[in-house]
């Protein structure tokens, strides 16, 4: 197993000339929501206490919200309503107690009361020791390819 890690030239952390320093700075924030914006693929990121701290516009599309209503307002089980919400089998939870990236299929609500198959994958961000956030892929089953 190669455990080293790749040189990338110019990887935007300020390095002189770097083309994401040249883009955004020193901003990684900015690109970091440019990058959730441009996903295709619906992504929440939710802090310990599972309240959303960033989606994206594929998420907010279907589940039937704006941004405003949703981060730093709602949890995940607010903004999903899925069948593991509240339960010992839920994802997000899960991921952020063990630490380990956790895959699981249900069935979530949008706003307006559709119910809609998911398949999520979560995993957790570490800053040291202590969990920051988890972030959660889903895909609606209707999309999966």
């Amino acid at each position: 197993m190669n455990t080293t890690k790749p040189h990338i030239r110019g990887n935007g952390r300020g390095t002189k000339g770097g083309l994401l320093s040249r883009i955004f700075g020193n901003s990684e924030k900015n690109f970091l929501e440019l990058l959730m914006k441009s996903m295709a693929t619906p992504v929440v990121v939710v802090e310990p206490d599972l309240t959303i701290s960033m989606v994206n516009d594929a998420a907010l599309d279907i589940m039937g919200y704006r941004r405003e209503e949703v981060v730093g307002k709602m949890t995940c089980a607010q903004f999903q309503k899925t069948l593991l919400c509240g339960t010992e089998n839920c994802t997000l939870k899960n991921c952020m107690r063990t630490g380990e990236v956790v895959v699981g299929e249900t069935i979530a609500e949008t706003r307006d009361g559709k119910k809609i198959p998911i398949r999520a994958a979560c995993s957790q961000t570490l800053l040291g020791s202590s969990a920051l956030a988890a972030i959660s892929f889903f895909l609606p089953s209707t999309q999966a390819v």
